[in-house]
């Protein structure tokens, strides 16, 4: 079964494989609903933390999240980033 993708797990800096798509399309829609911290969006999401502070600091970099406050940070969706891979695709 196929999982719908967000629009905006599509990142420029890595190579968009389907693992990592699913990967960012939890923590955005984590994200979507609260500020949370890399270990709260982990337990939420059941993933590693490792494997969700990669995720983080990859849409980080590419303007989708970024930090809030101070250690340990909370993390927001910024509104920018690659809105779909039709968009990505005719760049």
């Amino acid at each position: 079964m196929s999982v719908a993708l967000h629009p905006k797990a599509y990142v420029r800096i890595v190579k968009n494989v389907r693992p990592g798509l699913e990967s960012r399309t939890k923590i955005l829609l984590a994200l979507e609903r609260e500020l949370l911290t890399a270990r709260e969006i982990a337990e939420r999401v059941g993933m590693s933390y490792g494997a969700v502070l990669e995720q983080l600091r990859n849409l980080e970099r590419d303007g989708v999240v970024e930090r809030v406050g101070k250690r340990p940070y909370r993390w927001r969706l910024t509104g920018l980033g690659q809105q779909s891979i039709s968009d990505f695709v005719s760049a």
